[in-house]
């Protein structure tokens, strides 16, 4: 990250360790079962001891104690603030050269022969290709509005 914390441009991300995306994750993961609008500092705080095999031998918790004993004092009643996300020029791109009413295959689609280097090579190794996008056509839909 930049001097100062999160970098201005580019993959947010990009710049976390492994450890620490695992425990977003799963305080991600805790505040969507609690039917929480936002992760707060106690999800990070399980995400973290879900994790971090030493934080848990520091503090001699596990992730289940810890759990109990904030059970319920996990709301935030904190509003959050109004926040407006620029568009993502490459997205923006992306969109406009789709034709009007199209589905997420065609997305892939568009995706899978035009995508980044990095993101077509992720494709690949999973196994996503025109051929399998094309052999989707008709089996998968997007569901009515």
């Amino acid at each position: 990250a930049e001097q100062g914390g999160i970098p201005r441009v580019g993959p947010l991300f990009r710049h976390f360790s492994s450890s620490s995306l695992r425990a977003l994750g799963v305080s991600c993961r805790t505040a969507a079962t609690l039917e929480r609008d936002a992760i707060g500092p106690a999800h990070l705080v399980l995400g973290t001891l879900e994790v971090d095999e030493a934080l848990r031998q520091l503090t001699n918790l596990s992730a289940p104690r810890a759990r109990m004993a904030i059970s319920g004092l996990d709301w935030d009643e904190t509003p959050l603030p109004e926040r407006r996300l620029p568009g993502e020029e490459r997205l923006r791109a992306l969109l406009a050269g789709l034709p009007a009413g199209a589905e997420t295959l065609d997305v892939l689609a568009d995706i899978v022969t035009r995508g980044s280097e990095e993101l077509t090579a992720l494709l690949r190794r999973q196994k996503v290709t025109t051929e399998l996008v094309e052999r989707c056509r008709g089996i998968y839909r997007d569901p009515e509005d």
